[in-house]
């Protein structure tokens, strides 16, 4: 009996089990088996109230609708405390026994092991679903950042748009108001060419219209000249010729006359006048000729003169033409240097300015881009910073906690 006294103090530690067996009612083994088909603490309890300060584990068995076994069913009226160290014999068992109660330090660890397991898988369900929750939790960060800055971008990328759309709106009216210079200048600059050249053409025309109307003059006067000599060089020699027929015809008749008189003194007066005639009429040749040179010359010189002052006043005008064409040329030439030169440098501020706007608009935005991208750094980095510390202190916590259900379960 001083055994089963023993088994029953070993069997204190046991939990759940201790607090029904050391009611005196029913074993421990037997709990353990009501336990295992499936009966609740809270019904073996109720089992055991109901039957009352008899109940033993049979009655209780019965109460709770399970078949209790032979070995169970054999012990009769002998009570659960006995069996654990109580009184004597048991009602319908017959002679005094001694009953070996098996040792509860086995059945109390695996229950602890089982609990510890339950207080892990616990733990790691309550684990996986704090996981979870922080997982959304800071995927929805995640993505609230992402379409910060993607918004940010988009912004950017948006006010860069319009910086470039207004950089491009003032260039080109910078170059259409450019060509729109250039064009009045070139146009000023052909209107006056124009002129220019109207002036000139103008010019020159009626200079060649001086000169031709004087090379007309000095021809037409030359060749009045030279038809009056001509005409006179004709009268001459026609009243030559007039006066040798004349003479000719006197001396033929004369010659005639005297035919009868001789033959010789005919022939030497035929000798004689033809001589003479030959004379006069060489002299009246030579004197024709004579005139005839001295009028050519007279003309010559007179044309030779006409056109060396004909070519002298061309060559005049011609020069005056070429130095105003010189100083017109020159002048529109300086003229559109000068609008090109101004053209070139308008052209150049305004690509200066537009390029320092450009640049302006390119450093902001890199230096609002860089902000914005530092910001999700750091933002980035205290999530994360956050997040490990969340798990640090879980962590901690779940260590915590399985210390003290350890020491807890130990204590039991």
């Amino acid at each position: 009996m001083a055994k089963g006294k023993g088994g029953g103090k070993k069997g204190g530690g046991g939990g759940r089990v201790t607090q029904i067996v050391g009611s005196g009612k029913i074993s421990g083994q037997d709990v353990r088996q009501l336990q295992a088909a499936g009966i609740s603490d809270r019904r073996i309890r109720e089992a055991i109230k109901t039957r009352g300060a008899g109940s033993n584990t049979a009655n209780v068995m019965t109460q709770l609708g399970i078949r209790p076994p032979a070995s169970i069913s054999g012990r009769g009226g002998r009570k659960a405390g006995d069996a654990l160290g109580g009184g004597g014999g048991g009602g319908g068992g017959g002679a005094d026994t001694v009953t070996n109660i098996p040792s509860q330090a086995v059945d109390t660890q695996t229950a602890l092991d089982s609990y510890a397991a339950l207080q892990d898988e616990y733990g790691m369900l309550l684990g996986a679903e704090i996981d979870r929750t922080n997982s959304e939790f800071f995927t929805g960060q995640s993505l609230r950042a992402i379409a910060a800055q993607g918004a940010e971008e988009r912004l950017g990328l948006r006010v860069r748009g319009e910086e470039e759309r207004a950089g491009i709106t003032a260039q080109g009216a910078e170059y259409r108001a450019g060509l729109a210079a250039a064009g009045a200048q070139e146009r000023l600059t052909q209107t006056e060419r124009f002129a220019g050249e109207t002036g000139l053409i103008g010019a020159r025309g009626a200079e060649e219209r001086l000169g031709i109307s004087a090379t007309g003059e000095q021809q037409r006067a030359t060749q009045a000249q030279l038809l009056a000599g001509q005409e006179r060089q004709i009268g001459l020699t026609g009243e030559q010729e007039r006066l040798g027929i004349a003479a000719t015809g006197a001396e033929q008749r004369q010659t005639q006359a005297q035919l009868l008189a001789g033959q010789e003194r005919q022939i030497s007066l035929t000798g004689q006048e033809e001589r003479r005639g030959i004379i006069t009429r060489g002299e009246q040749e030579r004197l024709g000729i004579s005139a005839t040179g001295t009028e050519q010359r007279l003309t010559q010189a007179q044309l030779l003169a006409g056109q060396e002052r004909q070519i002298e006043k061309t060559g005049i005008q011609e020069r005056l033409g070429i130095a105003a064409t010189g100083t017109e040329q020159r002048q529109t030439q300086a003229q559109l240097l000068a609008g090109q030169e101004r053209q070139i440098g308008l052209t150049g501020e305004q690509e200066r300015a537009t390029q320092r706007e450009r640049y302006a608009g390119e450093t902001d935005l890199t230096r609002t881009r860089g902000a914005e991208e530092r910001a999700g750094i750091r933002e980035t980095g205290s999530e994360q910073r956050q997040t490990a510390l969340q798990s640090e202190m879980f962590r901690r916590y779940k260590e915590e906690r399985d210390y003290t259900q350890a020491q807890r379960q130990y204590r039991v």
